[in-house]
Order: structure tokens, then sequence, then C-alpha cells
């Protein structure tokens, strides 16, 4: 979802019809007021008005997202001296000040839709102050302190608007950097909480922000994830709900999932009530985030389904170059086979060796520990890559026996490498094939150790 900021393109757009409406308003004042039909002409009135109106088309009409932030400004100067110059001439300002007083009050209330914060006081007042100085030299006797009065309290007002909506695109600013995605470490799911949570503190500086997962919420497990039992209601409240729940100064908001389900809650305590603009920006934060997710676990699936052996269920080839490349010195590399395997498809079929090749992948994947990682090589060779095992031997003797155990239909043979300081991994890989190869050659059905020796460096 993107995010756009229109607040100049929709001051821009108050101020033009503000200013387009000035012919109709002033062919209005000028027929239903006799006296002014007497010593003003028509002529002047539409040319007047017509002025003030093609301003207005030419603010609706520029691109103001394409010009400088601080581009619309100049529009009120240009604004007071069309004022001067159209609708408040001598005779016009004799018999009215509606005119005047109406200039004065939007010229400040509409800069203040620029939030640029500052700007109502400063340019509002410049502007104000320009058009009475003008009208005050122009028009003998003309009482200006009431004027001066409502023109002040116009640029206060333009003022206070001013900030809000400056702080309201201060949120909104914060949110559109949600379009550009989360940094590229997201990709680990483990980085999923730590990164969410810097993010809606990024958004949200003044709230401290605490993710749950939806499984941390699950009856039986929330009790160890959560202290409090207020706590705990709220947010399976938001969970359940997909709504905001507010406690105090703590708001909960659920992450929606493209499913039915939800992905989990984030908490935002802040240190004060926050205020009305928050409360938008905290339901955009949740969905954004929410949709991100979804796609962040889809890409990782197909991540994860691009490196796995449809057979199998261990790594594939790709996984299996993957796993060892990333060996670093002291790790272990083994190459397990199965002894005549073909054999096994010509005697019992190719639908029995598809299912012994199952049975082994599982099986050397359940022995190893948690730190090991195993793929399918090609055909019924399997890499295993151990993470600095003390004895690799010792391991790879305990996998067989206990395959020997399964009374399987074939045996298999190990070939082991340890990578050394300074050796590729290829290099360990071919090692750890040429142990494979005297294990089979020995008689099958054991282990053998690849010699150390100086291998080539990198």
């Amino acid at each position: 979802m993107e995010l756009t900021i229109g607040r100049r393109p929709r001051a821009a757009r108050v101020a033009a019809s503000v200013f387009a409406a000035a012919l109709p308003v002033a062919l209005g004042a000028y027929i239903s007021d006799p006296a002014t039909r007497a010593e003003v002409s028509l002529l002047r009135v539409l040319a007047a008005g017509s002025a003030v109106a093609l301003l207005g088309v030419c603010l609706w009409i520029l691109p103001w997202d394409r010009l400088p932030p601080r581009t619309i400004l100049l529009v009120a100067p240009v604004a007071a001296l069309s004022a001067i110059a159209g609708d408040m001439t001598d005779h016009y300002l004799r018999q009215s000040t509606v005119g005047l007083t109406v200039t004065l009050i939007v010229l400040p209330l509409w800069i203040g839709l620029t939030g640029q914060r500052g700007m109502a006081l400063l340019v509002g007042t410049t502007c104000d102050a320009t058009v009475l100085i003008y009208a005050h030299h122009a028009v003998a006797g003309l009482a200006t302190a009431h004027l001066v009065v409502e023109a002040g309290a116009a640029i206060i007002m333009a003022e206070v608007f001013c900030k809000q909506t400056a702080r309201e695109d201060v949120h909104l600013r914060s949110l559109s950097a949600l379009s550009a995605g989360f940094r590229a470490d997201m990709r680990h799911p483990t980085a999923w909480r730590k990164q969410i949570e810097q993010l809606a503190h990024s958004v949200l500086p003044r709230a401290r922000a605490r993710l749950w997962w939806a499984g941390e919420l699950h009856r039986s497990t929330i009790d160890r994830h959560v202290a409090g039992e207020e706590l705990r209601v709220a947010l399976t409240e938001a969970m359940t709900t997909r709504e905001l729940v507010v406690i105090d100064e703590l708001i909960i908001v659920a992450l929606p999932s493209a499913t039915s389900q939800v992905h989990g809650v984030l908490a935002l305590e802040f240190h004060s009530s926050p205020d009305e603009f928050t409360y938008p920006v905290i339901e955009l934060l949740g969905a954004q985030i929410g949709a991100k997710l979804d796609a962040l676990r889809e890409a990782d699936g197909l991540r994860k389904t691009s490196h796995i052996d449809p057979l199998t269920k261990v790594g594939n080839r790709r996984w299996a170059d993957e796993l060892i490349r990333r060996t670093q010195p002291g790790d272990a590399v083994l190459l397990a086979d199965l002894d005549h395997f073909k054999r096994v498809n010509d005697s019992f079929g190719h639908h029995v060796g598809d299912v012994i090749l199952h049975k082994f992948a599982s099986h050397l994947k359940h022995t190893m520990r948690g730190s090991d990682a195993v793929a399918r090589y090609g055909g019924e060779e399997f890499v295993l890559v151990l993470k600095r095992p003390d004895d690799p031997t010792m391991i790879a003797n305990r996998m067989l026996q206990s395959w020997r155990e399964q009374n399987p239909i074939t045996t298999a043979s190990v070939g082991i490498a340890v990578r050394l300081v300074g050796e590729l991994p290829q290099n360990t890989f071919e090692r750890a094939d040429e142990a494979l190869y005297r294990a089979k050659h020995d008689g099958r059905d054991r282990v053998a150790m690849a010699p150390v020796s100086v291998s080539p460096h990198a």
C-alpha cells in the first residue's frame, strides 16, 4: 500500500475554491447593492472577479506534488495582492468591509492548511498587515480596530490548526516508510519480532512496543508468556475481534493475516494519552505489518520449498551445495551412500527403492544434532554437515548401527572429512568422497575417515 501526503494539494484546492468563488460573490454583492451599481461599473466588477477566479483555477491545476514543499506559501502574498487589486477599490471599501474581513480571516486559515508549523504566524500576519495598511491609507476614516481583532483571532486559530496538521503529517510521513518494506534481515523469521518492535517505535516514538505471536496467546501457553490477567484478556480480545483495544495509555492492535487467522498482536504503551490522529495511524500500522508478514511468510515458504527434495523431504542438491559452501574449519562433511541400491530397484521395483530412500533420509535427519544438516546429493547419496563435532567417526558409526537395527533391505557406507584451516569447501567434499570410495572398496557397511593431509589453499 503506497501512502502519499496530500497536505499541499488539499490546501491549494481549498484556496482555489475560495478564490474561484470570487466572481459570483462579486456579482451578487454588486447586484444586491444599488449604491454600488451607481458608483462602480459592471465591467470593473467582472474584471476584478474574473482575475481572482482565474487565480483559483491556476491553483487547482498546478502539479503541487512535483513542486518544492514551500512553493505553496508563495500563493499567500499573491492572494493578498489580488485582493488589493480587485474588490478592495476605494469605492467598494467605502460601501462595505465584508470583502476585507473575509480576506483577513481566510488568508491565515488557508496557510494553516499547509501544515508548515509557524507559517500561519509568520506569513499570515505579514499578509494581513499588508492588507490592513493598504486599506487604512486607501479608505479615509476606516475603523480598523475590529478588523485587527478579527485578523488576530484568525491567525491564532490558523496556527493551532497548523500544529495539529503538522503533527498528523509526522505520523503519516513515518508510515510512508512502510511502503518500502522491511530491511533485508527480515528474511529470517527469528528477526521479525525485533524488527517489528523497532519499526513500531520509529513510527510512534512516544510508544514502547511489544509483539506477541498468535501461538504465544494460545489458551495453553498464554499464562507462560503474559503476566497479568487484565493484559491477557485485552490481548485475547484484540486477537479475536481484530479491533483496537484501549486500556488507559495502552493500545493493542491485531496484525491481520490474509487468512481468517492473525499473525499476532502489537501492544503500544504511551507515556501519556495519545492524540486523535494516533488511532488511525496504529490501525494502518497493524494492517501494513500484517500484509508484510503475509508476503514474508509466503517468500520464506517458497525459499524453503526450493531447497527441499520432494521424495525424501530433506534438502535437495542445491541445498547440499549450499551446506558445503557454508562449512567452516572444524566442521565435518559426511557422505552417506546406500549399498547395492541398484539391486534393490532391480529386485523389488523403484517404488520400494523410493520407500527406502525416504526411510533412510528420515533416519539421518532424526539421528542428527539440532545444529547439523542433511541433504540428498543425488541418487542414493546424502550429504551431512556436522558443526564442529568432537568425534565425527563415532557419530557416523552410531548412525549406521541404528540403521542396521531396523533390519533394512540394504546397508549404507559413510565417508568423512573434516575441513582444515585454509582448505576450500570443495576440497573437503572431495576428500569425503574419496573416503566413501574407500569404505565401499573395503567391504561396505562401514565408516571411513579421510586422512588429514596438506590440501590446496584458497
